[in-house]
């Protein structure tokens, strides 16, 4: 079986596939430079849209002249990743991350630990979405790790290829004030800023899987008997927070229980009305794109179709 990143070895004759598989993903710029021309432009865009989206807010990073840079700080070098990426066979898309240098950053001996959820806890959702038939959404936010505040500034250089300069020809370097991907703290930071924002949109922690976020709207129907799924949020027991316990409780046709892993998230909801409201209220608090059903997550495929769910290991 085929793993939603596992590269094709063809593709038809023809198809989008087929250019892809032409050249393999790049490790210098220099390297998509001696592409062909359509291949270079969608390494190119990937990379623009990735650097470009680090100066859309300036709470995020701004661009400044190295010279700007305070005496004794630290530049550390970035450097860029490309992936081509595949869903069962296909060409999905073209991505590009700029990480920085975490061997370079200053190191502060903060906690760098960043819980994940259980697979445990997903295999026991994806068996409830199976026998309740719930729908599973991906959660995908747009540079994840730079929602988290730094807790002071980080200066890095552009990567190989992407630098830039003034008009006077001094460089231009970035200032971080948001966790950069490769920065060590970046994912406990991340994990950090999610617990503390979920609660403002009513999702608080359960006790036993700390990266398992739960609400419930309304009050539930006494009638349907599904007790299994009320244990879920019953005080003191098998781990919903005494907080959320307090303040609601579990009605099946209404609610969201969302599975985060760094900065993938499974979210489970019994239907399409309540996934695309809940979706956007996600969205509002921190920036990601709406990529429907879920389809892998953390090694496993998921097929979601009118007779509910399947589960299967990647190869």
């Amino acid at each position: 079986m085929m793993s939603a990143a596992t590269r094709p070895e063809k593709g038809e004759v023809g198809s989008v596939e087929e250019k892809v598989l032409w050249v393999k993903d790049p490790k210098q710029q220099k390297h998509i430079e001696a592409m062909d021309g359509w291949n270079k432009k969608r390494f190119n865009d990937s990379t623009a849209a990735e650097k470009n989206g680090f100066f859309q807010d300036p709470k995020i990073a701004q661009r400044i002249r190295i010279t700007d840079v305070p005496a004794g700080a630290t530049i550390m070098n970035t450097m860029c990743i490309w992936v081509t990426k595949f869903l069962q066979g296909k060409y999905e898309k073209t991505k590009a991350r700029i990480v920085g240098r975490g061997d370079q950053a200053p190191q502060t001996g903060e906690n760098t630990f960043a819980p994940t959820v259980r697979f445990t806890s997903m295999l026991t959702l994806f068996c409830l979405a199976a026998m309740y038939n719930w729908r599973v959404d991906k959660i995908d936010y747009t540079g994840a790790f730079l929602n988290a505040e730094l807790p002071e500034a980080m200066y890095a250089r552009f990567p190989h290829g992407l630098k830039e300069w003034d008009a006077d020809g001094t460089e231009i370097v970035t200032v971080f004030h948001r966790a950069a991907y490769g920065i060590s703290t970046a994912p406990r930071l991340w994990n950090l800023t999610q617990d503390k924002g979920y609660p403002s949109l009513g999702y608080y922690q359960h006790k036993t899987d700390s990266c398992v976020y739960s609400q419930s709207f309304g009050q539930p129907k006494e009638s349907t008997g599904k007790k299994l799924l009320k244990k879920l949020y019953q005080k003191k027991k098998n781990g919903f927070s005494e907080t959320a316990s307090v303040s609601q409780k579990f009605n099946p046709e209404d609610f969201g229980i969302l599975g985060n892993h760094v900065d993938d998230g499974a979210f489970f909801t019994p239907n399409e009305q309540v996934a695309s409201r809940e979706k956007k209220r996600f969205f509002r608090k921190y920036a990601g794109t709406d990529e429907g059903l879920l389809t892998n997550f953390c090694g496993i495929r998921v097929d979601q179709h009118a007779n509910g769910i399947d589960l299967d290991q990647e190869a």
